[in-house]
């Protein structure tokens, strides 16, 4: 007996090429290429692999886990690592660039004696994390009586409305470390790419290199998502589908049921669509492993239905569930079947 075949993913790696050509040539600077949950969905490893192959400065993780994944896969690019991490050892024996979010995690560092290379990232109003501007002199003081090497700096852009305010106190506190050379300094995430910010050298780059964006229509996506027919089944006006009968048919047709569900990281609150010749509602409640659509047309068994790909695309989705597309993108379960290829 064959292989079973669930839903799956379709990864263009031609794609994602040219989405990091494209974004470098844009913004002018080295690309910091962000590979962190499990490459915005796209999978960590083979993404790793064709950005290291590309000439990305740095890779962006935020856990352990994933920083040892990608040297275990032999991939020699020098990572960065988001997440304070206790594994220390293991981190230096790897290679492994810490960024440093705050005066404690730096202290405790800097009592390892251990001379791992760090990024500092600042706060600059964004009030997640970082080295707030008073604490920067005692910052520099720690690591100049440590074993730490100081390699990069950055910080994190809250939206259009704050840029200013933000890039401001950035340049002001980067002043602070004008006896430093050769530093790595990124600020631009994917949404300020074409933000004027002389003073940095690299962009740290995300979402766009997987293709989702409404700002340049030269980034191509580069994941689909299709799910086979488990089932067709024909059902009258008025019958119930699924859990608590939620689901009633409105007329005569027919049932689909496709192996996708919650465990898949399909969130379960959101109604979805799906596309074969034409666009299908779904009906009754999302299960942990299925979810069941309805046409009044008899469907091609045989032809798997589009969950995300040219009818209907992650940004579209992202509009219509008010949320961000990072959100669809991270949740898809590592258990779906991942085929890259180029075309």
């Amino acid at each position: 007996m064959g292989e079973i075949m669930r839903t799956f993913l379709n990864i263009n790696l031609e794609n994602m090429k040219n989405n990091f050509l494209y974004l470098r040539k844009k913004s002018g600077k080295d690309i910091i290429a962000v590979v962190k949950s499990n490459a915005y969905g796209h999978g960590l490893i083979e993404c790793s692999k064709l950005f290291s192959s590309l000439g990305a400065t740095m890779l962006a993780v935020t856990t352990f886990e994933e920083a040892i994944s990608i040297r275990k896969n032999l991939i020699q690019t020098p990572i960065l690592l988001f997440e304070p991490a206790t594994e220390l050892n293991i981190l230096y024996s790897y290679r492994i660039t810490l960024s440093i979010s705050s005066i404690e995690y730096l202290e405790e560092l800097s009592k390892s004696r251990i001379p791992f290379s760090i990024h500092l990232a600042l706060e600059t109003g964004f009030n997640r994390l970082g080295i707030v501007e008073k604490e920067i002199d005692k910052a520099i003081s720690i690591i100049k009586n440590s074993h730490l090497n100081l390699k990069g700096i950055y910080t994190h852009f809250a939206d259009e409305n704050k840029f200013d305010e933000q890039y401001q106190t950035f340049k002001r506190m980067l002043q602070k470390f004008k006896d430093y050379h050769s530093l790595i300094i990124h600020t631009s995430s994917s949404y300020f790419i074409e933000k004027l910010i002389p003073e940095t050298n690299a962009c740290r780059i995300g979402l766009y290199l997987y293709g989702i964006s409404s700002q340049y229509s030269d980034l191509k996506p580069c994941l689909e998502c299709f799910a086979p027919i488990y089932r067709i089944k024909p059902v009258s006006e008025k019958e119930t589908v699924g859990y608590d009968q939620l689901g009633v048919c409105q007329s005569h047709g027919n049932v689909i049921t496709i192996p996708l569900g919650y465990s898949d990281g399909w969130n379960s609150k959101r109604k979805t669509i799906a596309y074969q010749e034409d666009y299908l509602p779904q009906i009754g409640k999302t299960c942990m492993d299925h979810m069941m659509f309805f046409s009044r047309e008899v469907l091609d068994p045989t032809k798997p239905l589009e969950i995300i790909g040219p009818h209907i695309k992650v940004i579209d989705l992202a509009k219509l569930y008010n949320i961000s597309p990072h959100e669809i993108l991270a949740t898809l379960s590592p258990r779906l079947k991942r085929n890259y290829y180029r075309v």
